[in-house]
């Protein structure tokens, strides 16, 4: 008995002072949000079944009426991720092996394509979409 005891790990106590913080600028957070929105928790709470209702009208069950309407753009937009995702997949194994000190002995050149990499990843994707959308 007293072995099975040495042999269990002890569980860390979490600091509580740092979770009522966390929790306090949550709710912080939320009220200044709601202040600032004007928005009225009674008229949220009141509107909550009209919207409920609107929801199971309007969607559910899901209208088939222009289906056959809406499956070649459906299509469409699945090859345009598949093309994108074999594209990126290609560009991205050409600049992985531009970046290598193995394959690659120019410094400069992967200093280059490290910083070109570094900019498109800090570029969020919902600005992509954007970008890409309007192109």
């Amino acid at each position: 008995m007293n072995n099975q005891l040495s042999t269990r790990v002890p569980l860390k106590r979490g600091n509580s002072n740092k979770t009522i913080v966390t929790v306090f600028v949550i709710i912080a957070a939320l009220v200044f949000s709601t202040f600032y929105l004007n928005i009225s928790f009674y008229d949220l709470i009141l509107g909550l079944p009209k919207f409920v209702l609107f929801f199971f009208e309007k969607f559910i069950p899901a209208s088939t009426d222009n289906l056959l309407q809406y499956i070649p753009t459906v299509a469409e937009t699945i090859g345009y991720a598949v093309v994108a995702t074999y594209i990126s997949s290609i560009l991205a194994f050409i600049l992985g092996i531009l970046i290598s000190e193995h394959t690659n002995k120019f410094k400069s050149i992967r200093l280059i394509v490290r910083g070109f990499v570094s900019i498109l990843r800090n570029i969020p994707f919902i600005i992509w979409g954007a970008l890409l959308v309007y192109i």
